[in-house]
């Protein structure tokens, strides 16, 4: 009797873990795995400060693109006015464009969007008597492709002309904890006192960009409409990578999940370390960057070269050097002048580094030669 009762508790187990599985790779409600989602709520909490989880929600999306796709698929339509930051991430580029917003481009500095060229822009806007913006899109820590961050003092501004001229704020945030600077920066999830935040998050950076997992926070209304849009697009995400990230997070905790940022900053930081180095070496004097507060890129501007279009796409192709002109961040046309690419980190080796930059410096410089 007490062999058959072991029996038949192992085969509960056994069966409750086949049905577990099976489950999994059947379908999944879309934002409904509550171990994941509690995690999530809890590292939103000691990350962001505490959320009133009776009006916000966090949802798992594929991702960090799907999110911020579903939220300006929800916000525009053609005629919608959109502030977007100049340099912009192409991928919330080519989702906008084709819905034909009325778009306001704010310029960057080292600080990223200009605050007093949103505000002389949001002035005008309203003195015309046009359209206000109904939302605007930021990428504000260590943003692609520049690597700056916007600091507290400017989001603050940021956010009180939201709440002035009644605007969403599409905060797109992948390289949070890509960050090299001595404090995490505070986001504009941090200091949203109205609901105007839409905020997504990615594990895409800090585990795996195959897991496809990423998370987006808002307010419960807007949440349920982004999930009207996932709902016939790409049905729910991945019910595996859902738990996989969920067991790995309850196996971690809160202290092995911040051990494992440092570790993944630290990487990073080398890599940046050894690509500004090398620039040092071989552009100084034929090129110009800041260095970035975190990330995967840098923003270069080539002296000399006014247009540098088909010298990215063309000359360094050529040679088997990757390199992206600036012109896939500003949407425009490759016939006008820009003389910015952007260079990555994330992947290359050691050598690739010296190397490249070595090699960079040299076709700069046929190309100077070749201009005269």
């Amino acid at each position: 009797l007490i062999k058959n009762i072991k029996l038949t508790d192992l085969l509960e187990k056994q069966f409750k873990q086949y049905l577990f599985v099976i489950m999994l790779l059947i379908f999944f409600l879309i934002d409904r795995y509550g171990p994941l989602i509690s995690q999530l709520q809890e590292i939103q909490d000691y990350t962001h400060g505490a959320q009133d989880w009776n009006s916000k929600g966090v949802m798992v999306t594929t991702g960090g693109q799907e999110p911020l796709f579903a939220s300006l698929q929800m916000c525009l339509n053609p005629g919608i006015t959109i502030i977007i930051p100049r340099p912009l991430y192409p991928g919330c580029l080519n989702a906008i464009t084709p819905i034909n917003p009325n778009i306001i481009a704010i310029d960057q500095d080292k600080d990223g969007l200009r605050v007093d060229h949103l505000q002389e822009q949001l002035e005008i806007c309203r003195n015309k008597g046009g359209p206000l913006p109904k939302v605007m899109y930021i990428n504000p820590t260590a943003c692609n492709p520049s690597g700056m961050t916007v600091p507290l003092d400017r989001k603050k501004v940021i956010y009180n002309l939201a709440c002035e001229y009644n605007f969403l704020i599409l905060e797109d945030d992948p390289y949070y904890f890509l960050n090299f600077l001595p404090k995490d920066p505070e986001s504009f999830l941090s200091i949203d006192t109205e609901g105007r935040v839409i905020r997504m998050d990615s594990f895409s950076k800090i585990l795996s960009s195959g897991l496809r997992i990423g998370f987006v926070t808002a307010p419960i209304p807007l949440l349920r409409r982004i999930e009207l849009h996932m709902q016939v697009s790409t049905l729910h995400t991945s019910g595996v990578s859902q738990v996989i990230v969920n067991k790995l997070l309850t196996q971690w905790g809160k202290q092995g999940f911040e051990k494992h940022i440092k570790e993944v900053k630290a990487f990073y930081r080398e890599k940046k370390d050894r690509l500004i180095h090398a620039c040092s070496r071989h552009l100084k004097d034929l090129a110009e960057w800041e260095e970035p507060t975190g990330g995967m890129f840098i923003w270069v501007k080539i002296k000399g070269l006014d247009n540098v279009y088909y010298f990215a796409t063309k000359t360094c192709i050529g040679k088997h050097l990757v390199i992206i002109p600036g012109h896939a961040f500003l949407g425009i046309d490759p016939s006008m002048p820009c003389s910015y690419v952007r260079l990555s980190y994330s992947l290359a080796e050691p050598w690739e580094v010296e190397k490249g930059c070595k090699l960079l410096a040299d076709l700069i410089r046929e190309e100077l030669k070749i201009k005269k």
